[in-house]
């Protein structure tokens, strides 16, 4: 009887241990893959979820990066700067972001210019939605500067605003990794 009982406890145990191993294995098999994008001149690179389209324009001589997503009607934009000036990145940024927003229609200012932790890099971040006439769209923006020694890189990422809050966390996965070869 008391075999019985033991095997009883070990064949649910068993089991359990396989269904256990099975949630496991599923819930990895779900990770979305990964695809890394180099810029054209091969100094930067992101990484974006290949489970989606992106189209890459290699062509773009104002970009070293430039990405687009019909699908998520999403763009992103990098370049790069050379430092001419002494002033603190803070400064800066917050000069590009009036003279940036200044270009725009029906802008609102989402978040000033605060400093972001970004792969050990001097790294400040602001966001603002604007009206593109062009698409006749509210687009939302997020701009990042970085600074590299004496280069700074501008990552843009803009979507229209409907579908900013659906993809969030896939921005913020965008600007995370970012990073400079």
């Amino acid at each position: 009887m008391r075999y019985i009982i033991v095997g009883i406890a070990i064949g649910i145990l068993l089991l359990v241990a396989i269904i256990i191993s099975c949630k496991v294995i599923s819930k990895n098999n779900n990770k979305t893959k990964l695809a890394t994008i180099n810029s054209n001149d091969k100094k930067v690179k992101i990484s974006l979820p290949s489970n989606i389209k992106f189209v890459v324009n290699k062509d773009d001589k104002n970009y070293n990066l430039n990405i687009v997503s019909s699908d998520l009607q999403m763009l992103i934009y990098c370049n790069e700067q050379k430092s001419s000036s002494e002033k603190p990145l803070i400064d800066i940024v917050n000069l590009d972001q009036t003279d940036f927003t200044a270009k725009k229609e029906n802008v609102k200012i989402i978040t000033s210019p605060s400093k972001i932790e970004l792969n050990n890099y001097e790294a400040f971040m602001y966001s603002f939605s604007y009206t593109d006439p062009t698409y006749a769209e509210d687009f939302f923006s997020e701009v990042i500067w970085i600074k590299n020694n004496d280069t700074f890189y501008v990552l843009n990422i803009e979507i229209v605003l409907s579908n900013y809050e659906n993809n969030k966390d896939l921005i913020n996965s965008i600007i995370n990794s970012f990073t400079i070869i």
